[in-house]
């Protein structure tokens, strides 16, 4: 009964205590980021420096989000959000060396084919949130307005040439990458193309105040995203006019689609105030 009572007592104690001093006030700055793709970046390249991954394919992906925000009021800040999502990855393939197997047919030596592909955007957002806090927590509400750039490059390395004696070289598809005509073949050397967006966001979140000056929290967006693609244009090569004929080609055509989604925009926020 006496443990019973204490313990009643310490929470009663720990309902009525006031924690409005961990809360940001007028004037304070904030910056924060998603821990959640940070550790997620961390371990994908730690994995892939353990068990060798960079040999044949590497893979290196980052991905997060950094809020900048500027108290008003006790309960309004403006924001300014910046996303960075960046992937790269190297693919790496064996492939007859042609040459050794012109001299000998039985030889088994090879070479390599590669593939680089890097994708990435940067995206952001400016708005306004409002503020409700109680105990340890401080919910809020807000929206914004946001840009976004975004690229899609892909280069190509062969280890076989195109040339008099070899008009067909053996080449890795690695998709796409190649086709054939009357004379030769036609290999993609490189690609590129990049789009444009913009857009309105309505999000809500939560903080939790660790200490006066550090809190934890997600956030969840619902967003109108509208994308202009860009031109996609590669660099062919191919056997033609008597030598190894390069040419840039249009391949894929402008496009725009406009998207309605809804997703969590942080899930671990690591947030800091001074």
């Amino acid at each position: 009964m006496l443990l019973s009572s204490i313990g009643l007592m310490s929470a009663q104690e720990e309902t009525k205590k006031d924690y409005s001093a961990l809360f940001p006030q007028k004037g304070n700055l904030s910056f924060g980021v998603d821990m959640a793709q940070i550790v997620r970046f961390i371990g994908s390249e730690t994995y892939g420096r353990i068990n060798g991954t960079g040999s044949e394919n590497a893979i290196h992906n980052f991905q997060s989000d950094f809020f900048l925000k500027y108290f008003l009021t006790d309960k309004v800040a403006l924001r300014v959000r910046l996303d960075v999502d960046i992937q790269s990855n190297t693919v790496r393939r064996f492939v007859r060396d042609d040459y050794q197997y012109s001299i000998d047919p039985l030889s088994d030596i090879e070479t390599v084919d590669a593939a680089k592909y890097n994708v990435g955007s940067f995206e952001i957002g400016i708005g306004g949130e409002w503020r409700k806090s109680f105990w340890r927590a401080s919910a809020y509400f807000g929206g914004e307005l946001f840009v976004g750039y975004g690229y899609d490059n892909t280069s190509y390395v062969y280890g076989n040439d195109i040339g008099t004696a070899n008009f067909y070289p053996s080449t890795t598809n690695f998709g796409g990458n190649i086709s054939y005509n009357n004379v030769s073949i036609d290999r993609v050397l490189s690609s590129k193309s990049n789009s444009v967006s913009y857009g309105a966001t309505a999000f809500m979140g939560m903080d939790f105040f660790i200490c006066k000056n550090i809190s934890i929290g997600v956030e969840f967006d619902l967003s109108g995203r509208a994308t202009h693609n860009g031109e996609q244009k590669r660099v062919h090569e191919e056997w033609k006019y008597e030598e190894v004929y390069t040419e840039e080609k249009r391949d894929i055509p402008t496009s725009d689609n406009f998207l309605l989604n809804a997703r969590p925009a942080g899930f671990l926020n690591l947030m800091f105030y001074f």
